[in-house]
């Protein structure tokens, strides 16, 4: 019997297996469709989803969770496995909600009524679609081309028409000749503008030498409405009272604007501040493995001195210890060489409550032990004969 059917039976629908399992793409889909949008993108933290529709069915659907900010959160904080655990819980109930209505059905009496879709927690952590920025501001070069010339007076006039790009308002020409041409006339660059149907339009603008003055370096038109294409021009003016041959760069710099449609230019997504802290735990993570397993060097840290006979030190988290013997009157045997080899000078042995690493024979005055697993153990057992006092130091792993 349940409520969601007025007291009526319930069961699954026909064409449902007995189990049903979610995977992320179709939870995102659920979610997307209850319409919870918000919630969706966290699909791939929730993981795999089943569902026993026999029992699943029989009972009414969970209630709908109160979600948190926190709850959100928790999804991306795998270093606290009891608040994630809890958070994903959660995120299942608020599935089970919602999915009971598309996979269960009421045996009889009233159709059962879809519960209202929770809205977005206050303060969770935003995902960030692409966005569209602002106009290019006035003045923002969104096209540029160059041409390097040299000019005779046996040259002529070249063309090339480029289209312009959405939002041009203005066209700036510079004008750059290597050899000196104040007073003469001849070597030029400018910019006319043509419509859609090839037509000149609008005013244009000219660089270039000019007879009884300096050469025009640089000049701005504004581009026409109705203008699609600037028409570069360049060569030698009619006369020619310039050097024989002269050498010119010009550059023609298209300016957009907010004017004539505004260009507009992607702005990339900023970045996610959840997703940063949970890269931060993951390099926190890789960073422990790498001084624990495979450290660049360790730090030397207590010393327990004056060691003899057998005995036992609590450690913890320790890459290894440093041995030391002092050797007086034993009956510790040596064989000469770099460093000396001792015999019978005891061992050593790692563990922790479930016991003890195999035995680590002493076999020189100063030795490391540096175990595979150091981290693990919580013990340091020693065994030395008589006339053999050791200190061992601590070796711990970079910060």
């Amino acid at each position: 019997m349940t409520a969601v059917c007025g007291g009526g039976t319930s069961s699954e629908k026909t064409g449902f297996g007995a189990t049903l399992a979610l995977s992320a793409p179709a939870i995102a889909a659920l979610l997307n469709n209850i319409p919870t949008a918000w919630a969706a993108p966290l699909a791939g933290y929730i993981g795999l989803v089943t569902y026993e529709l026999v029992t699943y069915c029989a009972s009414d659907p969970p209630a709908v969770p109160t979600i948190t900010a926190a709850d959100v959160a928790a999804l991306f904080t795998f270093l606290d496995p009891i608040g994630h655990t809890a958070a994903v819980a959660k995120f299942e109930q608020l599935i089970g909600a919602f999915l009971w209505f598309d996979v269960c059905k009421c045996d009889s009496g009233a159709t059962p009524t879809i519960p209202s879709p929770p809205a977005a927690p206050t303060g969770m952590p935003s995902i960030n679609p692409p966005a569209i920025g602002p106009a290019y501001p006035t003045g923002s070069v969104c096209l540029q081309t160059a041409q390097s010339f040299v000019s005779t007076s046996a040259d002529t006039v070249h063309q090339l028409d480029v289209a312009l790009p959405t939002g041009a308002t203005t066209v700036t020409v510079t004008f750059h000749a290597l050899e000196n041409v104040a007073s003469t006339t001849g070597p030029f660059a400018s910019v006319f503008f043509k419509n859609a149907g090839g037509s000149f339009v609008g005013t244009g603008a000219a660089t270039g030498a000019s007879a009884g003055g300096a050469p025009i370096e640089s000049a701005t038109a504004t581009v026409p409405s109705t203008a699609v294409t600037m028409n570069m021009e360049w060569g030698k003016s009619g006369s020619w009272t310039a050097p024989a041959t002269v050498h010119v760069d010009a550059t023609w710099s298209v300016n957009c604007g907010s004017g004539s449609g505004g260009g507009t230019v992607p702005v990339p997504c900023p970045t996610d501040p959840y997703a940063m802290a949970l890269m931060q735990e993951i390099l926190g993570l890789v960073r422990l493995i790498q001084r624990q397993q495979v450290p660049f060097a360790y730090i030397a840290s207590t010393s327990h001195s004056g060691l003899t006979g057998s005995g036992s030190i609590a450690v913890q988290g320790l890459l290894g210890m440093a041995l030391h013997l002092t050797i007086t009157g034993s009956i510790v045997g040596a064989e000469d060489g770099n460093p000396d080899f001792l015999w019978d000078a005891g061992w050593v042995n790692w563990g922790g409550a479930d016991g003890v690493t195999p035995r680590e024979r002493l076999t020189a005055q100063d030795q490391i032990s540096l175990p595979a697993l150091g981290g693990q153990f919580t013990a340091f057992h020693y065994s030395l004969p008589l006339g053999v006092t050791m200190t061992a130091q601590e070796l711990t792993r970079e910060p």
